[in-house]
């Protein structure tokens, strides 16, 4: 079905093929030569953008004038250019607000994105904290020896365990873990029953 997809879609075939290109596809359009629009390349190498920073850099949602000058680069066409296509096409992505700048995400991520938001509320609307107006400091907690939490780390602890859900954030270093064995202390101060998961062995044997 592949010449069927090119004619149709042709950058869909990006999703089913591994390492396939944005550019490889307008390659082989040349080859056979099926005619893409400027619009076309333009939604199709948005799309391709988005898909990519989330893959690589995890962001579920760019900036549009970042989008527009990224995709722009992408397709060797002027930034005002990609601007207008995706102004013209609004149905293509999801646009929204975040911290007062545009952003752009494929339907996909808005989607799974919406989906999260959901369920995190249901949670929290579901439960509540064993406690409340919780404090804990540094030496209401144990950790291993030599580590010092620090005052974020606390701040975290104690958000959580007043909380009926959390979530903690940060790149790799960062003392989430570190975090986490504080938080186990606290808890077991609470007489609480604990459960912990990971979903790679490596982090799972860690934690």
């Amino acid at each position: 079905d592949i010449i069927t997809n090119l004619n149709v879609n042709p950058f869909s075939i990006i999703k089913s093929i591994p390492r396939l290109s944005f550019q490889d596809v307008e390659r082989i359009c040349g080859r056979v030569h099926i005619v893409l629009t400027k619009e076309q390349r333009i939604i199709a190498g948005t799309e391709y953008y988005l898909n990519d920073a989330e893959q690589k850099l995890r962001h579920t949602c760019v900036p549009d004038n970042n989008t527009h000058q990224r995709v722009s680069e992408l397709l060797s066409l002027s930034i005002d250019e990609v601007a207008a296509a995706l102004q013209s096409d609004e149905n293509s992505f999801v646009y929204s607000e975040r911290k007062s700048r545009t952003v752009i995400s494929t339907h996909r991520s808005s989607l799974r994105d919406k989906k999260i938001i959901k369920d995190l509320k249901a949670i929290k609307a579901a439960h509540s904290s064993s406690e409340k107006n919780l404090t804990f400091t540094e030496k209401d907690i144990q950790t291993s020896k030599g580590i010092r939490l620090s005052e974020e780390q606390l701040a975290a602890i104690n958000v959580v365990v007043n909380a009926p859900v959390a979530v903690i954030t940060g790149g790799p270093g960062s003392g989430k873990t570190t975090m986490v064995q504080g938080l186990v202390s606290a808890l077991i101060g609470l007489n609480l029953e604990i459960k912990i998961c990971a979903p790679t062995g490596r982090a799972a044997k860690r934690i």
